[in-house]
């Protein structure tokens, strides 16, 4: 962990002693000069992992480091070798291609990382790592896969950048300027490695108060440590490197809330298994989150790490459960049903199960209980089979019922069951899902990823109620999730109340999903405007943080959308395409934009251009065939909707296309394709599609049913009632159907109330028989 938050207040407290005008903020002074002051706490930490984060690459270093490369080591299509002349050369067909001098090295407790510098100042991760245990070098990309069906990521890609992706923790202060135009970084740090300020905060006014006498270095008040700072705001200090996050803000100063400048990936991200133990690398501060113990509000970062990173207990681990569990630490055999010896499990060795990714260690700071049925459910690992590795979490399972139940181990494993419905997007246990958006004792990291999950996947509109009452939630992170999953409201003006009050939250992280989610709504009064002023800058800031990555223009392109700026728009999304030509969302969005404005031939020229750069991808051959579609091209349509198919069957998008074209020409094909369609995402257009083709397949009264039940999930939606009236069979289906209307005009609008009484009457004065 990093080192303890130590804010200062600063003010000189001599009489007649100069004070710093109060509007003068502080600056970054470097390590050295704590020293003068804090010997022994520099000299701690400058061995330790943190000060070593980051260190330039020597002669001496490798000496002492690194071994001998026994042969090339394949990487892509080149193979890789270190020499002793401080380089990694490139060979390909016998013939060096390449040498890549190292600049710098990450890392050390695990695993080194190298770096060298390529053209336009960028910092690149080199393909080749050491491993400090194995004392032997690997390929990285190639440890880098987190899932079985992904492949490796290509050594130059900007996922392996230091300016992008590792500075921000590898080294202190970071400032990159980087130039869109030049595609070139100018990359400036205050100090390598994690210095003591990244920790503790800028230390100018520190130094000048403390230098003017003896009697303000003793009497400085201080915010830290164990005294005013909570535990809480100490771990968020290292969170914000230890955290798998989302920076809103371009600094981070310790003691400041976490989510006043991050945003946190929790179990909507494939890289966490569903009862959230760790599946790629998420950095701790989620699964540390999800933590009974961290819940109680009693433990920080600094109970078990010194402020240089090191484990405090690393002799006897044990003791660092002790003040909270001592009953279990002074019987360990009651409460492990292991027996006591020297090499019995300790208490980290069951709650605290150490798994591996890209050859470095991770704990599981969630320090929950074993379960291993969590393994037969989901695959996360479990510590009873870690070590008996001859048995199976089934027979792990029964030893542990047989100790006697933990209701902690069942609430896992409702939630798990939960994320991997919704994950997997099994609208059949919809009313699960839902209660768990209600319940009182919902985790807050679980709760956020199932709001994510929902709000981009879930087609039932019963899910806006509970996630409009989760704006309100305790907490800031769920109250952002909530906020940000409103954006797709179907009727924003309904809820502006819930959305102006979160744009006034006191986290900035809720501020800008409520400015977000409120862009693009017309009729906003002056006061309302100004009220947002605030909010709007802020997003402003968090939208424009990265012009390195094409994503951040992506967004700009979509927030600009929203606003109605056409211009800005595509400007945005041309600026992404030329950081990442390959990129699909910005062609897609791009595409669409041209076509929708009058220019579907450029439209297509640049979703072909795309198909040539990256290869074949559904998503582009399903634009093309929805841009053919505008030009009434039928034939060139289907070919592309089949290719997309083709690609993944399991593409539903262009299914449903098949399926609506179909129609006239094939009602049996195009039933097919409407049922495949719905099978795999029942939303409100595949439910209409297949009623459709129901009916003109002459089973008016399936189509009935399917319509009549599918109301449960759209009760307001005019669409399903009108489209049930002309498939009525019966004067006991038209009962039913005038009954469900008579309960869903209440929710609907005036104009469709009007619409759909007036398609009730009956031409002929009397209903069908």
């Amino acid at each position: 962990m990093l080192l303890r938050v130590f804010l200062v207040v600063f003010a000189a407290l001599c009489a007649g002693s100069p004070v710093m005008a109060a509007d003068s903020a502080p600056t970054f002074a470097g390590a050295k000069t704590c020293r003068e002051c804090h010997s022994k706490a520099y000299t701690l930490w400058s061995t330790s992992h943190h000060a070593l984060a980051m260190q330039s690459f020597t002669p001496e270093f490798a000496t002492k480091n690194l071994r001998p490369q026994n042969g090339l080591i394949p990487v892509g299509n080149a193979q890789y070798i270190y020499d002793e002349t401080g380089c990694i050369s490139e060979w390909q067909n016998g013939k060096r291609l390449a040498r890549y001098p190292i600049k710098y090295v990450l890392g050390g407790k695990y695993v080194y990382y190298f770096i060298t510098e390529l053209e336009r100042g960028i910092l690149q991760t080199l393909p080749l790592g050491f491993d400090t245990r194995q004392h032997e070098w690997f390929n990285i990309p190639l440890t880098g896969i987190r899932h079985a069906q992904d492949s490796p990521v290509s050594w130059k890609d900007p996922i392996w950048r230091f300016n992008a992706s590792c500075s921000r923790c590898h080294a202190s202060h970071v400032t990159t300027q980087f130039s869109l135009e030049k595609k070139a970084y100018t990359t400036h740090w205050v100090a390598q490695g994690v210095a003591c300020e990244s920790c503790h905060g800028p230390a100018s006014e520190h130094n000048a108060v403390c230098r003017l006498s003896e009697h303000a270095r003793t009497n400085l008040q201080i915010k830290g440590g164990n005294t005013q700072s909570s535990p809480q705001r100490q771990t968020e200090a290292c969170a914000s490197c230890h955290a798998k996050s989302m920076a809103l803000t371009a600094r981070y100063i310790p003691g400041e809330a976490f989510y006043d400048h991050f945003d946190l990936v929790c179990m909507e991200d494939p890289d966490f298994y569903p009862d959230g133990q760790d599946l790629g690398e998420n950095y701790t501060y989620t699964t540390w989150s999800l933590s009974p113990c961290v819940q109680s509000g009693k433990l920080q970062c600094l109970h078990c790490h010194t402020s240089s990173g090191r484990f405090r207990q690393k002799d006897n681990p044990n003791q660092a459960c002790a003040p909270c569990h001592k009953k279990y630490v002074q019987a360990p055999e009651q409460h492990t049903h292991h027996p006591h010896s020297k090499n019995s499990p300790q208490c980290i060795s069951c709650h605290m199960l150490k798994t591996q990714f890209a050859r470095m260690d991770r704990s599981d700071h969630s320090m929950r209980a074993p379960a291993p049925k969590l393994t037969t459910l989901c695959g996360s690992p479990n510590a009873c089979t870690s070590c008996h590795a001859k048995q199976t979490p089934q027979w792990a399972s029964r030893q542990l019922e047989r100790w006697g139940k933990n209701t902690r181990i069942k609430k896992r494993l409702h939630l798990a069951h939960v994320l991997i419905y919704a994950r997997a997007q099994n609208w059949e246990h919809f009313e699960e899902m839902l209660s768990y958006l209600s319940a009182p004792d919902s985790d807050p990291v679980a709760l956020t990823s199932l709001i994510r999950i929902l709000s981009r996947s879930c087609p039932y509109p019963q899910k806006w109620g509970p996630l409009l009452a989760l704006t309100k939630h305790s907490s800031p992170l769920v109250r952002a999730a909530a906020v940000h999953a409103l954006e797709l409201y179907p009727a924003p003006k309904d809820i502006l109340p819930e959305l102006l009050h979160a744009a006034k939250d006191p986290t900035r992280l809720v501020r800008i999903r409520a400015a977000s989610a409120l862009t693009g709504i017309a009729g906003l009064s002056p006061k309302q405007t100004q009220q947002l002023h605030t909010a709007n800058t802020e997003l402003q800031t968090m939208l424009c943080l990265r012009p390195d990555t094409w994503s951040s223009h992506f967004n700009q392109g979509n927030h600009a959308l929203k606003k109605g700026n056409i211009p800005k728009a595509l400007e945005a999304y041309s600026s992404a395409l030329w950081l990442a030509p390959t990129a699909i969302p910005p062609s897609l969005h791009k595409a669409y934009l041209l076509a929708q404005t009058g220019k579907p031939h450029e439209a297509t020229t640049l979703l072909s251009h795309a198909l040539s750069l990256g290869g074949d991808k559904p998503e582009l051959h399903f634009a093309l065939g929805d841009i053919s579609l505008m030009e009434n091209n039928w034939h060139s349509a289907h070919g592309h909707f089949l290719r997309a198919l083709k690609i993944d069957p399991q593409f539903w998008p262009a299914t449903l296309k098949l399926a609506q074209m179909s129609i006239p020409s094939s009602v049996p094909q195009a039933l097919v394709y409407a049922q495949d369609a719905y099978t795999h995402a029942p939303t409100l257009s595949a439910t209409l599609t297949l009623a459709q083709c129901l009916a003109a397949s002459q089973k008016k009264s399936e189509a009935f049913e399917l319509l009549y039940a599918s109301t449960q999930h759209w009760p307001a939606q005019t669409a399903l009632y009108l489209n049930m009236l002309p498939n009525v069979q019966t004067q006991q289906e038209y009962t039913r159907l005038q009954k469900k209307i008579a309960h869903a005009l209440p929710l609907m609008s005036s104009a469709e109330q009007k619409r759909l009484q007036k398609a009730l009457a009956p031409p002929q004065g009397s209903p069908p028989k």
